[in-house]
């Protein structure tokens, strides 16, 4: 697989910046240079959708040079800063003045989809681009503040970095976002030129006959949002600014949105009665454009629900027209709401409350995306909080930018309203909030391009690697690939289906049968069935880690899970580190299937038969829980995958040769397994005793025999190293 694939299955745009301006013999790139803004250096970094490359004050024929090499999507023209200056300068390569004329010359025939223009007064200029064929230009109408510009052209370049997200669509989330945090200056606002917004394909539109309409089944709920803003607690401007924010953030991710799957499912009790006949009702799970899942209940007529095009299509319309119902709540008594602070929330920043009434699917969206450490469109419109989890994606330098918003002077902003926040008594120092003390852990690396060659940018973040987690979702909310697969009738054609009589060819246990009841009552860890993968790699005995890796990553990316998949590529997946180690998925799927696979459940001793094995284990490893976390790791990363292919083992009983359900034990000696219930033996232990961690180990009769032990268990060992230690395999679930 190619290293430009990123996390959502499609190569990342490369975005051009190119800051104007003269070379200083003696320049300072330090923040403290002079205590200004316009002295910090610029921070554009690569990461999610988008491959960004930066030129410092180059010369006119080196950006001519760079356009023809990278050949950019999108192009940002940053005007001269520095000098004490308060005001964005001119586009100056150089000795040479940029125009319009200059511009013509330099892009070439390869036009970029995309334009922006940070200077003041640029509205020739723009003309002038635009005039050549450019879809989008944005400029600035009037002179242009430095920390206006540098606050839209973060929101703008955190937006482009989302799947899916149009130059029209980062233009008005990042206009809703200056609105927010900066108010309406009455000098200078953001201009774009080109087309307006993106429109859906209606595959329906080409039928003669009145299309096929579905209903769907969503309420509407109430949801809190963290803002960092204080405008937003009394101010009816940037409540408006908030609304249409999350209006075009919705329909970004439904304009992406794709059918998983989907399966029958029985009628909401409300309108069940209402039902005309030949009216069927399918449960449908989806997958946005940032890989956010949500499951909807839909009704129609059976030639639109079984019919994955236009189902997809009808249920996108229907959500595109929903999103629009999105209302942010004033305060009854229009009183400001109280001003908080915590280390957990948007890293300490003051924040405000506020709810909104949103579509269920909406709020399933947010809460999603809120956990997912590379999705910046909410840290750009300074949104901290969804219903109480914090943001993942915020970061101590957006605090630190959204901080700066607030304590500029108002002259700087050509506005009475003071930044867009509404003037507040100074309070006695006495009675000010202590500032959070409490330090957030660090934990990053340097980001790397697509090519695998040096870092974008030395001062680039990348995505956190999180320790010890399968996944960052909300621990309140698992999401789970086979999330609203539930019981009913198989339908041709379907990805994914229960089917409870499916037999496996390794045992399986959940009760013993008659002779094999030793261990009580039991209850079976019940899998659906998937749809095959059909791939042409080897058999687990004979395929590479390489190879193996390769597969997993293109198949979770053809099955919708491409958010797993790290935005670096296939170098750092997983994105899981265990015991100081990258996860280590070769050998725990290896032995896993080795051992009757995932259904096998406490069967398997994950943490002595398991982690053993892989190269997470240390000889000092004093890890507690290690069985859980590769189980939810497993689960998370290759469950899917187990049941898509055929790489289970299958065995049988070596004393009755059967493969019935049973409690089932595995030979510390031979590694063959066993019904506990068919060793006639006396002083065998209870099966409980074997099935404990650190409990006594089973020895089969042939192997007692043949050792002349004449023992039928012996307590676990714990050697020095992983090889040669094998522990019991207890009951099937």
């Amino acid at each position: 697989m190619s290293k430009a694939l990123i996390g959502r299955g499609k190569p990342p745009s490369l975005l051009l910046a190119v800051q104007c301006g003269k070379k200083k013999k003696n320049e300072l790139s330090s923040p403290e240079n002079n205590g200004n803004f316009d002295d910090r250096p610029v921070d554009l970094a690569s990461g999610g959708n988008l491959e960004i490359h930066f030129m410092d004050c180059p010369s006119y024929n080196e950006v001519k040079q760079k356009l023809k090499a990278t050949r950019p999507e999108f192009l940002l023209l940053l005007g001269e800063r520095g000098s004490g200056r308060n005001e964005v300068g001119s586009l100056c390569l150089g000795e040479k003045i940029v125009t319009g004329e200059t511009l013509k010359s330099m892009i070439g025939s390869k036009l970029p989809e995309f334009v922006y223009i940070e200077s003041s007064n640029s509205g020739k200029v723009a003309d002038s681009i635009h005039t050549l064929g450019v879809r989008h230009v944005a400029h600035w109408d009037g002179s242009v503040t430095s920390l206006a510009a540098a606050h839209f052209r973060q929101s703008l370049v955190a937006c482009l970095r989302t799947p899916g997200c149009d130059p029209w669509d980062a233009f008005e989330l990042a206009n809703a976002s200056l609105e927010i945090h900066y108010g309406q200056t009455s000098g200078s606002q953001p201009m774009l030129l080109g087309e307006g917004p993106p429109v859906l394909d209606d595959p329906l539109k080409d039928m003669e006959d009145d299309p096929p309409l579905i209903q769907i089944y969503d309420e509407e709920t109430e949801i809190r949002l963290l803002v960092c803003a204080e405008a937003c607690a009394s101010d009816s401007s940037s409540l408006q600014a908030v609304e249409v924010a999350l209006t075009s953030l919705f329909a970004i991710e439904v304009r992406g949105m794709r059918l998983i799957h989907r399966i029958s499912a029985p009628p909401p009790p409300s309108a069940a009665s209402t039902f005309a006949r030949g009216v069927v009702t399918m449960r449908c799970d989806l997958c946005t454009s940032s890989s956010a899942r949500i499951s909807l209940v839909v009704s129609g007529s059976a030639q639109t629900c079984f019919a994955d095009h236009f189902l997809e299509s009808t249920i996108r319309k229907g959500l595109m027209e929903k999103s629009q119902a999105l209302q942010l709540i004033m305060s009854e008594d229009n009183m400001p709401a109280e001003i908080r602070r915590s280390t957990s929330i948007a890293c300490g920043a003051a924040v405000v409350e506020t709810r909104a009434k949103v579509p269920n699917w909406a709020a399933q969206t947010l809460r999603q995306l809120s956990t997912d450490t590379s999705y910046k469109t909410l840290v750009a419109l300074g949104i901290a909080g969804i219903e109480g989890s914090p943001v993942a994606a915020f970061q101590q330098e957006d605090a630190e930018r959204l901080g700066l918003l607030r304590n500029e002077p108002p002259k700087a902003l050509g506005s009475p309203r003071c930044n867009g926040f509404s003037e507040a008594p100074i309070i006695p120092a006495w009675l000010t909030p202590a500032a959070p003390t409490r330090k957030r852990q660090n934990l990053c690396l340097s980001s790397i391009n697509f090519n695998g060659d040096a870092p974008l940018n030395g001062d680039s973040k990348s995505v956190f690697l999180a320790a010890m987690k399968p996944i960052p979702h909300a621990t309140r909310r698992k999401l789970m690939p086979f999330a609203g697969v539930v019981s009913a009738g198989a339908q041709a054609g379907w990805s994914m289906k229960l089917n409870g009589n499916t037999k496996s060819t390794r045992p399986e246990g959940t009760s013993a049968p008659s002779g094999h009841g030793r261990g009580g009552h039991t209850f079976p860890i019940v899998l659906p069935s998937v749809k095959k993968h059909h791939c042409s790699r080897p058999s687990m005995l004979e395929c590479p880690e390489e190879e193996f890796l390769n597969d997993v990553v293109q198949f979770l990316v053809s099955r919708g899970h491409g958010r797993l998949i790290p935005p670096t590529g296939i170098e750092a997946f997983p994105d899981v580190v265990l015991n100081g180690k990258r996860l280590d998925l070769y050998n725990l799927y290896r032995e896993v299937v080795s051992r009757g696979g995932f259904r096998v459940g406490n069967g398997i001793n994950w943490k002595g038969q398991i982690f053993s094995k892989m190269r997470n284990h240390t000889t000092t490893n004093r890890m507690t829980g290690v069985g859980n976390t590769l189980k939810k790791h497993y689960e998370t990363y290759l469950l899917e995958y187990e049941l898509a292919h055929d790489d289970v083992d299958g065995e049988c009983c070596i004393l009755c040769h059967s493969s019935a359900e049973g409690d089932w034990v595995n030979c510390g000696i031979c590694g063959e397994w066993a019904h506990f219930g068919c060793d006639r033996r006396t002083g065998l232990a209870t099966f409980k005793e074997y099935a404990k961690t650190d409990g006594l180990e089973y020895i089969c009769p042939r192997c007692s025999v043949g050792s002349a032990r004449g023992v039928t268990s012996r307590k676990k060992q714990r050697p020095s190293s992983g090889d040669g230690l094998v522990i019991f395999k207890g009951r099937k679930n």
